[in-house]
């Protein structure tokens, strides 16, 4: 893998973790704009956006590994 595919993986990767994370305000809302209130609702919106991100961050340390 060249670098420059190895940077664009890079890319995709942290740009889909902040996406994540942007989802993750948003849905920390209700549709007036308050935040919610319900741990339960809360825990589980964080523990996906976790799973998300650690996807993203799995493919990065795939993508270096091949490299080596």
């Amino acid at each position: 893998m060249s670098p420059s595919r190895l940077s664009k993986i890079y890319h995709l990767a942290c740009s889909r973790s902040q996406e994540s994370l942007v989802d993750l305000y948003e849905e920390l809302h209700d549709k007036k704009g308050n935040p919610i209130m319900n741990h339960d609702l809360v825990k589980s919106k964080i523990q996906q956006s976790i799973k998300e991100i650690r996807t993203e961050l799995s493919l990065i340390s795939s993508a270096v590994e091949e490299i080596l």
